[in-house]
């Protein structure tokens, strides 16, 4: 990666965060299996590329194409939606999908 980012380097660590806090709060209701969370990143072309993935018992619940959230029942998830406005703000986009008990998110953030 270079020194310096061309992209908000505290907006980035905010979206790492979001996307960190909300994998943990989903393992921690894993019962079924040992949970995980498994993060990567990559800096390729002028780019950076995160996906996080994690354990998933429950379905999260989705509303007109955005998640809702498990904190505040019937409200939409604050977390998901600021890594969604940054990864815009860049250029970029932010993916969400669940699969057979795992939760995956990447996102695409362009400098």
């Amino acid at each position: 990666m270079p020194e310096r980012l061309s992209i908000n380097e505290p907006e980035v660590c905010a979206l790492l965060g979001n996307l960190l806090e909300n994998a943990v709060d989903a393992c921690r209701e894993v019962r079924r299996s040992a949970p995980f969370i498994r993060v990567r990143g990559a800096w390729e072309d002028n780019h950076i590329v995160f996906a996080v993935d994690n354990s998933c018992e429950t379905e999260p619940a989705w509303k007109d194409g955005r998640l809702l959230s498990s904190k505040r029942e019937g409200g939409f998830g604050t977390g998901t939606r600021s890594v969604q406005r940054t990864a815009e703000r860049s250029g970029g986009v932010a993916k969400f999908t669940y699969q057979d008990g795992v939760f995956y998110a990447s996102v695409f953030l362009y400098g």
